[in-house]
């Protein structure tokens, strides 16, 4: 189990690098994520002991402290984040299907992990940024009255400025999953 995650969305490619190399060189954490998000962002997301990952999010967000959008730190993250954000998840989604929008990659990662934390779903997937100006949308799945508490709980952790939407599809058609894949 992962101890800590770090979350460092930054505003350009430069910084981004200049971040994640600082990062790969000065530590001994490992690195889950790091690239583009549009528009023109860039995402790092790291692990190590709390100690760790707090001292390496602190460093490299000094380094690019203007460009930082968004950040986060995450212990005892739950074991089905990390797939999810690393779109490693092959399954079909079952029941009903929770879609929650955020702004910011590190809003979303919270919300996720309060998702499965607080109610009985699944996380089917999690999207950064990609086509979608900058927001980010976690969907969840299982049974409507976990999906909706699912979705509530994710709402009391983030910043209510960051919250752009929720939905609830109590029976999802399957044609319009076989298009998110």
């Amino acid at each position: 189990m992962t101890e800590a995650v770090g979350i460092l969305e930054l505003q350009g490619i430069g910084p981004g690098y200049l971040a994640a190399h600082w990062i790969d060189k000065h530590t001994a954490i490992a690195m889950i994520f790091t690239g583009t998000i549009c528009p023109g962002h860039f995402l790092i997301m790291f692990a190590g002991t709390v100690a760790d990952v707090a001292w390496a999010q602190e460093q490299a967000a000094g380094l690019t402290e203007s460009a930082v959008i968004s950040q986060g730190l995450l212990t005892n993250i739950h074991p089905e984040v990390l797939p999810a954000v690393q779109n490693l998840q092959k399954k079909q989604p079952q029941g009903a299907l929770g879609v929650f929008e955020v702004l910011g990659a590190a809003s979303a990662v919270v919300a996720a992990d309060s998702m499965v934390k607080g109610a009985a779903v699944e996380l089917f997937d999690i999207r950064f940024a990609g086509g979608m100006g900058g927001k980010a949308v976690i969907l969840c799945q299982g049974k409507v009255e976990a999906v909706e508490a699912a979705l509530e709980q994710a709402a009391r952790v983030v910043d209510v400025k960051s919250l752009v939407g929720t939905a609830v599809l109590a029976s999802p058609h399957p044609e319009l999953l076989s298009h998110w894949q």
